[in-house]
């Protein structure tokens, strides 16, 4: 009677596992979970994936980690931190180890706080969170987060699409194509400081684009200012600037190859964010020669000795700001010097580099 019955189950589990492997098809694989946007979480997934060795079976995806089976899941996008019910949906068969980019404790936005909660309450469904700074770490702890549980990782530059300028023509000519005059001093800010995906014209305050505005108006006073500002949801940093009569250039979305040429344009690049994971712009703009002027957050706090490979500033302070880009324009030897030590700073931080430590210390686990 065994025997008939052991044999009866057999079409069985052979339609169960067919069935499976149409829901999906690669098992064992690794899934690095991204926005499908277009955008710098999107980059971040392609670039640790070109490093990644192939044992690991990587693969980057949007919503498809859903039907995912017998994988490790990534999610390098915060959707999970953003919706309730997102952990919900994961198999069980998976493992699961989140990305926590950024977000204080004292942050004001009800989003951020609501991210927090689910942070708290949430953090037993993930085998290993991810952090790319200090301070998200120390957030981590403060919730209640186990501290075997957390791994400091940094994101990563592509150091082979990210160069200093050749020499003063190629920089004359990446402002002229940029209609910015030879005389400006160009400060630029690539970061997405607007809410949402349309025009941004309400601020995203956690990037600080108020403190920025205020930065730039008083530096406009003592020198000739151009902003150049790409990237989507740009409104409300726009308007600042319009009306303080600031000349800009903003040519919104451009694509990740169009990004490498327009750092060649800059004297100066500033983070006014209030706080970070990165920013990716911090880390490009170090490896493409372009002195940094940041508030001291994130990956910027991490990497940056002020005076020695950057300037760091206390956040929230637009003067502060404006006095350390000030300090830089008029000290051409400073900011060379801090150019040269930044880019030393920075070549541990190729993604080449970067990817073997992903594989080692936080996918290996």
């Amino acid at each position: 009677m065994s025997q008939r019955r052991t044999m009866s189950l057999g079409p069985v589990i052979g339609v169960a596992k067919g069935i499976a492997r149409r829901l999906w098809p690669h098992s064992g694989q690794l899934l690095l979970v991204v926005d499908k946007a277009g955008w710098v979480v999107d980059e971040f997934g392609d670039s640790l994936l070109s490093g990644l060795p192939g044992h690991l079976r990587t693969r980057v995806v949007g919503g498809e980690w859903v039907s995912a089976r017998n994988c490790t899941i990534h999610f390098i996008n915060r959707t999970w931190a953003w919706s309730e019910g997102i952990l919900d949906r994961v198999h069980p068969s998976n493992r699961v180890i989140g990305l926590w980019q950024h977000g204080r404790l004292d942050a004001p936005e009800q989003k951020l706080q609501a991210a927090l909660d689910r942070l708290r309450r949430l953090h037993h469904r993930f085998e290993r969170i991810q952090v790319l700074c200090s301070s998200a770490r120390e957030t981590l702890l403060a919730l209640g987060v186990p501290a075997w549980k957390i791994v400091l990782l940094p994101q990563g530059v592509e150091l082979q699409r990210f160069q200093p300028v050749a020499g003063e023509a190629e920089r004359t000519l990446a402002r002229r194509m940029l209609g910015v005059s030879d005389h400006a001093v160009v400060i630029g800010s690539f970061q997405k400081d607007g809410d949402g995906w349309g025009d941004g014209d309400h601020p995203k305050l956690i990037k600080g684009p108020d403190v920025l505005a205020d930065a730039i108006e008083r530096l406009r006073e003592h020198c000739p200012v151009h902003v150049l500002m790409p990237g989507p949801a740009r409104g409300y940093l726009t308007r600042r600037l319009q009306k303080a009569g600031v000349p800009f250039t903003a040519p919104g979305f451009v694509s990740s190859g169009e990004i490498p040429r327009l750092y060649h344009a800059l004297d100066i690049y500033v983070s006014p964010s209030r706080d970070e994971g990165g920013p990716q712009g911090v880390l490009e703009a170090m490896a493409s020669g372009v002195p940094v002027v940041s508030t001291r957050t994130g990956m910027a706090a991490d990497l940056i000795e002020s005076g020695t490979n950057g300037l760091l500033v206390p956040i929230d302070d637009a003067e502060a700001l404006a006095n350390a880009v000030l300090e830089l324009a008029r000290k051409p030897l400073l900011e060379a010097s801090i150019a040269k030590r930044a880019q030393a700073t920075i070549a541990a931080y190729d993604w080449s580099l970067l990817a073997q430590r992903y594989a080692k210390e936080l996918y290996a686990l």
